[in-house]
C-alpha cells in the first residue's frame, strides 16, 4: 500500500511539472518606425520584443570574442525595410504649413518637427502598400569606448541583422545610445532587454548610417515609437518525446513496484 502511494505522488508531481511549461506568459512589445533624412517618410519599421512567440523569454547571450557585446536573439520581429512605407506626420510632410486633421487627434502633442497622439506614439498620416518580406532578427548591444561619433564618449550600439547571421554579415540597421547624457542605468541599457522596452530606448538612440567610403555617421533620421502593448502568450505544447519519457517512466515505476510486491509475498 505505501508503494502504491508512493506511485501516486510521483506520479502527481511529474505530471505537475510537465503541465507547469504550458502556463501564460505576457510579453512585452514596442513597434518602431524609422524615418530617414527627409524626417517625413518612414522606411524601416519593426518590433522589439522581450520573449519569443512561445512565449520563452529572450536573455542575452555573451560574446566570447568580444566581452563589450551581448546579443538577444529574436528579439525583433516584422522587420520591414523599404523607400516610403508611411508617411509621418511631420511639418516638413506638409505642402501647406497647417498640418491635415489626422495629424492633430485630441490631446495631441507635437515635439518639432513630429506630431505624436496622446499616447505618446507618433502619428502616421498616410500607410502605403507594402509587398517586401518580413524578417526576424537578432539584437546586438555592444558598448563602444570612446565614440568618435560622440566626441570620446562611452555609447550602446544597437545593431540588428537578419536572425541566424553572423556579425560579419550585413546588417540590418544601426543605432548608437549616447547613454551619458541620459538619465540610464548604462549596464540596464545593454543586458536587460525588458529595460530597454520600458525606457524605450530605441527612441533615444540616434540612427547610424555608412557612407560610400565605409565610415559611419549620424543621420537626421529618428527612431520612433509606433505602438507599445503586452500580450498574453503560451508556451510551445509539451512535445511527444516528453509525453514518451513521462509515460515510460511510470510505466517503469508500476512494473518496478508489482516485481516488490511479488518478491515480498512469496
Amino acid at each position: 500500500m505505501k508503494l502504491m502511494m508512493a506511485l501516486a505522488a510521483t506520479t502527481l508531481i511529474v505530471t505537475s511539472t510537465f503541465m507547469e511549461t504550458a502556463v501564460a506568459q505576457r510579453r512585452t512589445r514596442n513597434g518602431h518606425s524609422v524615418t530617414g533624412s527627409n524626417e517625413a517618410s518612414v522606411d524601416i519599421q519593426f518590433d522589439l520584443v522581450n520573449a519569443t512567440r512561445d512565449g520563452v523569454y529572450i536573455n542575452p547571450e555573451r560574446d566570447s570574442a568580444n566581452p563589450n557585446l551581448v546579443v538577444f536573439r529574436g528579439a525583433i520581429e516584422n522587420y520591414k525595410g523599404g523607400f516610403g512605407l508611411a508617411a509621418a506626420c511631420s511639418r516638413f510632410g506638409f505642402v501647406d504649413s497647417e498640418p491635415p486633421a489626422v495629424c492633430k487627434p485630441s490631446g495631441y502633442t507635437y515635439i518639432d518637427p513630429y506630431y505624436f497622439d496622446s499616447s505618446g506614439f507618433l502619428i502616421l498620416r498616410e500607410v502605403y502598400t507594402y509587398s517586401g518580406s518580413l524578417y526576424d532578427g537578432d539584437l546586438y548591444a555592444e558598448l563602444i569606448p570612446n565614440d568618435p561619433l560622440f566626441r570620446g564618449r562611452d555609447t550602446i550600439e544597437y545593431k540588428i541583422l537578419k536572425s541566424g547571421e553572423t556579425p560579419e554579415a550585413e546588417l540590418l540597421t544601426r543605432y548608437r545610445l549616447d547613454f551619458s547624457v541620459l538619465d540610464i542605468n548604462r549596464n540596464q541599457a545593454q543586458n536587460d532587454l525588458t529595460y530597454i522596452l520600458q525606457q524605450n530606448l530605441f527612441s533615444k538612440a540616434k540612427v547610424i548610417l555608412t557612407d560610400f567610403d565605409g565610415s559611419l555617421y549620424e543621420d537626421i533620421g529618428a527612431v520612433l515609437l509606433q505602438n507599445s502593448f503586452e500580450e498574453d502568450i503560451k508556451n510551445i505544447p509539451e512535445s511527444q518525446t516528453q509525453t514518451g519519457v513521462l509515460v515510460l517512466g511510470i510505466l517503469g515505476l508500476i512494473l518496478f513496484i508489482k516485481r516488490k510486491v511479488k518478491h515480498q509475498t512469496s
